[in-house]
């Protein structure tokens, strides 16, 4: 199946049509569920959500975003994938007020290494700067939301996104080095 063939699912249910989305989940759910293990490989021991509980609330989730359409398969993918982080992100909030942050252990990003292959800091401190960062530059969101979150390279970033090559190159380096400022600065202000 193509890409245009899962565009063509998606937008047909948005018109509602429950065939359409029986079988779109079954073609999508493994790569969902693919996405899902990267974000909990991210979280700290003994989560209490598994991939499956993540990508079912995720796809609840979307049940209430209604794009008119959608534009593509990325465009679904980095939604579907926010909603994974947005999930975490309250998840995490609640346990922060249950234990009052005794779990909760932060990694600097310099000591986290390769930012796609590591957890390196708390959702609930990335969470505002990924706000600040699609404000600053926009390109450099959506790169870092594909590769960190959505699992993507950086060829099917360019591929999906229509942005060559060289531009998703930049555009995640800015991300990383954007990030990195932000969190110094960020543990400056906390110290």
């Amino acid at each position: 199946m193509t890409d245009g063939d899962i565009t063509r699912l998606l937008n047909k249910c948005l018109e509602g049509d429950i065939d359409a989305e029986n079988d779109l989940f079954r073609l999508i759910h493994s790569e969902l569920r693919r996405r899902a293990r990267n974000y909990m490989a991210r979280e700290n021991p003994g989560h209490s959500m598994g991939p499956t509980d993540l990508v079912h609330q995720a796809y609840l989730k979307l049940q209430k975003y209604q794009p008119e359409r959608w534009n593509s398969r990325a465009h679904f993918y980095a939604t579907f994938s926010r909603a994974m982080r947005q999930i975490l992100v309250d998840h995490a909030r609640a346990k922060q007020t249950e234990k009052r942050g005794g779990s909760i252990q932060r990694v600097p990003l310099e000591e986290a290494g390769d930012v796609p292959d590591k957890y390196y800091q708390t959702l609930l401190d990335l969470d505002p700067l990924l706000g600040e960062l699609a404000k600053d530059n926009p390109d450099a969101n959506v790169v870092f939301h594909l590769e960190h979150f959505g699992g993507l390279t950086r060829d099917q970033i360019s591929e999906v996104t229509g942005m060559s090559r060289k531009k998703v190159d930049g555009s995640w380096r800015y991300a990383e080095r954007w990030l990195q400022r932000a969190l110094k600065s960020k543990d400056r202000k906390s110290n």
